[in-house]
């Protein structure tokens, strides 16, 4: 009587390991997220620079040397930025739960998509969904630092201007999201075309 080998199931083994880090990075994300809007230690964190273009080095030997920098706390009730700006506490909301977003996504397309017929399905409406929220994580972050940074008196921030977030690469990741998401959806078509001449 013959046996069957058995043979070990690598796909679900990684579909199911990809839903449990999918299951923990949920759980991270709304501990963080009510973390920080019930913090009462929350303040919001503002990168500084001198204005004098030269670098503040504290020389310690002769081959070292501590550049300094300098942040602003400020002491913020707006919900507002509490929601979108950098804290004292880490990321912020609206961060975290965009990162939780784009992983979830990638995680669910990793298992859904069929390597080789990828076409096979119309995968375009989580990728655009992806793309929305990379697109208005980088628009509200615009925003608030500019909002907050011109209620902030330059008498009080005397020698000092405050560093404008370096977040465009929100915007060209958005605008990638939007151009795989139209190849997915015209792959899909073309697949769905050329099945029904057949």
């Amino acid at each position: 009587m013959k046996t069957k080998s058995y043979r070990f199931n690598w796909s679900r083994f990684i579909v199911k390991r990809v839903y449990s880090w999918l299951v923990v990075l949920t759980v991270l994300a709304i501990f963080h997220i009510a973390n920080v809007m019930t913090s009462d230690n929350r303040k919001l964190v503002l990168q500084l620079e001198p204005t004098s273009e030269k670098i503040q080095i504290d020389q310690i030997g002769s081959q070292l040397g501590l550049i300094r920098h300098y942040e602003l706390q400020i002491d913020s009730s707006s919900w507002f930025y509490s929601l979108i700006i950098e804290n004292n506490i880490g990321l912020s909301p609206l961060t975290t739960l965009v990162t939780l977003i784009i992983a979830s996504l990638g995680f669910v397309l990793r298992g859904a998509i069929d390597l080789k017929n990828p076409f096979s399905k119309d995968f375009s409406k989580p990728i655009i969904i992806a793309a929305v929220a990379s697109l208005l994580l980088f628009i509200l972050e615009y925003l608030a630092y500019r909002n907050l940074s011109q209620s902030i008196e330059l008498k009080q921030l005397d020698g000092f201007h405050i560093v404008r977030t370096d977040n465009f690469w929100l915007c060209f990741t958005s605008l990638g999201l939007f151009w795989l998401a139209s190849v997915m959806k015209k792959g899909y078509h073309l697949q769905n075309e050329q099945n029904l001449t057949i």
